[in-house]
C-alpha cells in the first residue's frame, strides 16, 4: 500500500502542473480491486488504510475517483468509510 500511496502523490504532483497548464482536463483514479477500504496486517494484527482511502487523501486531489470490487460487501463497507463530500 505504501507504494501505491507514494506513486499517487508523485503522479498528482507532476500532473497537477499539466492540468493547470490546460494539458489535462481532469485527473482520474480507478481502482478495480478496491476492497473494503481498510485491511489487517496478518503479522502485526494492525489495521491499515487500503488503496481507496489513501487515494482520497492524496494532495493535490484527483478530480474523479472510481472504486469497484466484485465483492458487494466490500463496496458497501467502503461506501460507509468514505467521508461525504
Amino acid at each position: 500500500m505504501d507504494y501505491v500511496e507514494r506513486y499517487a502523490h508523485a503522479f498528482m504532483a507532476a500532473m497537477a502542473v499539466k492540468r493547470a497548464e490546460g494539458k489535462w482536463r481532469e485527473l482520474v483514479y480507478i481502482d478495480l480491486l478496491a476492497g473494503p477500504g481498510k485491511g489487517i496486517d496478518h503479522d502485526s494484527a494492525r489495521e491499515f488504510l487500503g488503496s481507496p482511502l489513501r487515494a482520497l487523501a492524496v494532495t493535490p486531489a484527483f478530480d474523479r475517483l472510481f472504486f469497484r470490487d466484485l465483492n458487494a460487501t466490500n463496496i458497501r463497507t467502503l461506501r460507509k468509510r468514505i467521508p461525504p463530500t
